[in-house]
């Protein structure tokens, strides 16, 4: 390939090939400029998203997140990112296996494209409803009530971040746990309430802190005028390795404790904690 060094390549409307030679060139450590339009780089994503769920109507996407030993290309942290910027897409988390039944109803009945995240792996043991109902879409669930901070989860760290603020209870700070529930559309009402409400907002998330479920909090806030504290816990702008589950949680604090540590440094940073009158 060396021989074709200087050379360019135009492939044209086949934006498919030329970002797998680009791939294929670096991986040999040569260097080669590829001529595109950006309508057609975007067509590898209109094939995988534009294709399959607009034109098709109402089709429905299950889609992983922590993946544990299935290699870093698995990891299912980009999903949201660039679904969300889909017109009418409706898409969703459950918090627990009983909820996914629901919520799965709920994308199938959905008119429009949707896409539903599930964990990988076991569940965790909750009862399951006898009946399976469609959730009101853009509802989000209130777990716990609290008026210091709100953490707002979207997935299933919801049990988690129910963990830390039990902890956090004992020593006198109240912590609020929303299950969000959709990403879109976005509970909005209910998390501009609890972020005038409290003194500072932590959002949880299994995914990329960039375009993520946070992003989209934050997002909210600023054209609602919510200038509330906000600490984004989530995969920051760099590639996983796989690995177990548990620990890559850890790393990047999504778990109870890292959600704790979160907390505590919210306040901490707006000059300190008086435990809430309620």
């Amino acid at each position: 390939m060396d021989r074709y060094e200087l050379r360019r390549l135009d492939y044209s409307l086949s934006e498919d090939h030329d970002d797998l030679q680009t791939a294929y060139r670096q991986f040999f450590k040569t260097h080669c400029p590829i001529e595109t339009v950006r309508a057609a780089e975007e067509s590898g994503f209109d094939k995988s998203l534009w294709e399959r769920l607009c034109a098709m109507g109402a089709t429905t996407m299950a889609l992983p997140d922590i993946v544990g030993g299935d290699g870093a290309t698995h990891q299912g942290f980009y999903d949201l990112a660039y679904l969300r910027a889909l017109p009418n897409i409706a898409i969703m988390a459950p918090k627990d296996e009983n909820e996914l039944r629901h919520m799965l109803r709920t994308a199938v009945e959905y008119p429009g494209p949707s896409a539903l995240r599930f964990p990988r792996g076991q569940g965790l043991g909750v009862p399951l409803d006898p009946d399976i109902k469609a959730i009101p879409l853009g509802e989000a669930e209130l777990l716990r009530d609290g008026d210091d901070v709100a953490v707002l989860v979207y997935g299933t760290l919801a049990g988690e971040a129910l963990e830390a603020a039990a902890e956090l209870s004992s020593q006198g700070i109240s912590v609020a746990v929303l299950n969000a529930r959709f990403l879109k559309p976005l509970d909005r009402e209910r998390v501009v309430h609890l972020a005038r409400r409290c003194r500072a907002i932590v959002t949880v998330e299994e995914a990329s802190r960039a375009g993520g479920f946070g992003a989209t909090v934050l997002e909210v806030l600023a054209e609602e005028g919510v200038s509330t504290p906000t600490r984004c816990l989530g995969i920051p702008d760099r590639l996983v390795e796989h690995g177990d589950p548990k620990q890559i949680r850890r790393e990047f604090d999504l778990d109870r404790d890292g959600i704790a540590k979160a907390v505590r440094s919210l306040l901490a940073a707006d000059g300190g904690h008086t435990p809430s009158s309620g």
